[in-house]
This record gives structure tokens, sequence and C-alpha cells, in this order.
């Protein structure tokens, strides 16, 4: 799938989770039209289609509200531009042997993806405190929800659904831009002059934000083992925690409000997360060896055992 409409039906499955999710209602049509919608954007995405006039969303002169979640927008499109481009210059590179138009196009783009990943990390640093996950330790996470999968010794909590939903898109998004830095540096032993970023860096960050996921994961699931109605299943139990707020006058919940966040999740934090680890695992699996993500054997394996859960979960075919 391009780039650039892999981003379009990314966000329109963020979108249209986020408004179903927020709802404080649930039933078995709501979930039908949920899954149809689902559906029914796969199929329109894998099909043949014209995305030329898709740049005329996000003009730099159109009045984009100026938020966190439209400013992360603006990010995500810019990394469906530049991964669009670099294709294009991969092209012209096997043409070419040598050249300086080549070896300047290239540095341009390294450049430009530089720039993204300092953007990406300064959406981060400027998001409020209660925006801000909160580790939950091994010793006050009940143990139902421990043997359902807890990867390491905590797990993290947020303050909403809306929240946990916006900072793994995020994660999602950086973990593509380091992708294709990756990929600038497999370039540079032709094109020595490109600008440098460190191996050793990129790698230390794809795997912090693997753990931030991998620590997300609770918080969506809890202990849930099998399919359940917010309504009538059984209550499924889930990670939480109280901490000093902003001012470190008051305790504050995480997440705010546990009762909302048990029909959230019961019938919805599956497809969230499921939506997350696809992602995840296809970035692991695609490319070359030079700049595909790369995870320890272990969090790999933990990762498709969480995966398959969250199938079950949403009772997919386990053959997908």
């Amino acid at each position: 799938m391009p780039d650039t409409e892999y981003a379009a039906l990314s966000f329109f499955f963020h979108v249209i989770t986020t408004l179903w999710t927020l709802r404080d209602v649930d039933s078995e049509a709501a979930r039908q039209r949920y899954a149809q919608a689902v559906i029914g954007a796969r199929e329109a995405i894998l099909d043949p289609i014209d995305v030329r006039d898709l740049h005329f969303v996000w003009k730099d002169d159109f009045p984009v509200p100026q938020s966190f979640t439209a400013e992360l927008d603006r990010l995500a499109y810019r990394l469906a531009q530049l991964s669009g481009l670099m294709r294009g210059a991969d092209r012209s590179a096997q043409k070419v042997v040598s050249g300086t138009e080549v070896n300047d196009t290239q540095t341009t783009l390294f450049s430009q993806v530089i720039a993204l990943a300092h953007d990406c990390t300064r959406w981060m640093q400027t998001l409020p405190y209660h925006w801000h996950s909160v580790a939950v330790d091994s010793q006050y996470i009940d143990e139902t929800i421990k043997a359902a999968g807890v990867h390491g010794t905590s797990c993290d909590v947020y303050a909403n659904l809306s929240i946990a939903s916006v900072r793994n898109w995020h994660r999602i998004v950086e973990l593509r831009v380091l992708q294709l830095l990756r990929q600038c540096q497999a370039s540079q032993d032709s094109h020595s002059d490109s600008p440098s970023t460190s191996v050793e860096g990129i790698q230390s960050r794809i795997q912090r934000i693997m753990d931030e996921i991998c620590a997300s994961v609770p918080y969506h699931v809890g202990d849930m083992m099998e399919p359940t109605s917010p309504i009538l299943g059984a209550k499924p139990k889930f990670p939480h925690v109280r901490t000093p707020d902003a001012a470190h006058r008051n305790l504050r919940s995480l997440p705010e409000s546990m009762s909302r966040h048990e029909h959230q999740m019961a019938s919805s934090g599956a497809m969230i997360l499921y939506r997350v680890l696809t992602t995840v695992i296809g970035l692991a699996r695609d490319g070359t060896d030079d700049y595909r993500i790369v995870l320890p054997h272990d969090q790999m394996e933990w990762i498709m055992v969480q995966y398959l859960r969250i199938q079950k979960l949403l009772n997919f075919s386990l053959s997908r």
C-alpha cells in the first residue's frame, strides 16, 4: 500500500475509532456499523485509487486548528510526502550510477527527514502534564492482568482513551520517520557527504518507543482473554493509579474515570490496540535488513502473542 494511502487510512481509523469510543452507549448494532466502516475503508483503500489531489487537504495556507492532534496530523502528512519522495529518489539513483544531482537530492531528503524527526520530538516535549503516561509498578498490577500480558515489570496508564490513542498514533508516526532515517543511512555508503545521524541513537529511540507501546497494552485490554460485552459481560480489570497533579497539591486518578474507562475499553480497547500492533508488526517485517524495525526476539514474540490475543477478543480469524 502506498504510504500516502496508508497515512490516510490510518488517520481515518483513528478518527472513527475515537468518535465511536468517546460515546457512552454501546450495542451490537453500533459494533456492526463500526466493523462495516472499517471493512469498507480497508477495501476502498486497497483498490487502485487516485490520490493526486490529497495534497490540497493540508495546504500550508489552509486554516488548520492549532491543537496537538492537528499538529500530529500534519506530521503524518509530511511523513507520507517524504516517503513518496524517497521512493522516487531511490528509483532515480538506480538509473544513474553517478552524478551530483542524485547526491544533492538524497542529501536534501535526509535533511528533511531529520527535521521531521526533530519535530516529532518537539511535539512530545510540548505536551501538557496530563497528557503524559504514568508507570504502574508490578506490585500494584492485578495478577490477572499480569497473566494476560505485561511486558517487563510495569505498565503505563493515561488520563483517558483519547490521549492514549493520540500518543500511540504519534509513536507510529515517529517509528516510520526513524525507519526513513535508517533508509537514508543505508544510502550513505555511496553518498558520504549526506548529513549523518547516530545509528545507535536511532535504534535506542526505536526501542524506547516500542517499550512504550508494549507498556500501553494492559491499559487498553486489561485482563481480557475472551470477547466480552461492556454491558452484560464479566467486568474486566484494568491497571490504575493515583498520582500527584501538576501542582503537586492533590492526587489525580489515572484513568480519570475508572467506570468510563472499563466501559470504553471493554467495547473498543482491543480494536484500537489492534491497529497499533498491526502497524508495528508490518514495520518490523517491511524493507531490507538495513532499515527495518529490529526488536529483541523475546519482545517480538510477546507482541505476536498479544496480537493473537487481540484477534481472539475481536473474533477475528486467526488465519489472517
